[in-house]
């Protein structure tokens, strides 16, 4: 859940500060109103899909589920970074840029709860 909270306020910080320009098509399939870079819808989905994925890992879930879980996370994490570029409302590089963004907060996340003491605590019940 922070992490979630963390991505959604570095993501409006670096709309603020970079302030780039959506695309402009002559006929757009969609439009938004905010800076381009970097694509929240991107890095939101690479953030709860990269904690589920690793919630499975951890709690060992059997190798069918996790290696499900990966194929569709990774068709689900594409998919939303492609109906970002194909509509017209996002550059390419903001979803690679929304993508990045998200696998450079899932892995602290990760990191501080395996060597925090959250990780020993959720052992005990």
């Amino acid at each position: 859940m922070a992490a979630c909270a963390l991505g959604t306020l570095v993501q409006q910080a670096l709309k603020a500060a970079v302030d780039r320009p959506r695309p402009i098509w002559q006929d757009p399939v969609d439009s938004a109103p905010y800076a381009a870079f970097p694509s929240g819808h991107a890095m939101t989905a690479t953030v709860v899909c990269g904690l589920l994925l690793w919630l499975l890992h951890r709690f060992d879930a059997g190798r069918a589920l996790r290696r499900t879980a990966v194929a569709l996370a990774v068709v689900s994490v594409a998919g939303v970074g492609l109906t970002r570029v194909w509509p017209g409302v996002h550059w390419p590089s903001d979803v690679v840029g929304g993508w990045l963004l998200g696998a450079l907060l899932v892995a602290p996340a990760v990191l501080v709860y395996e060597r925090g003491g959250a990780a020993r605590r959720c052992h005990r019940f």
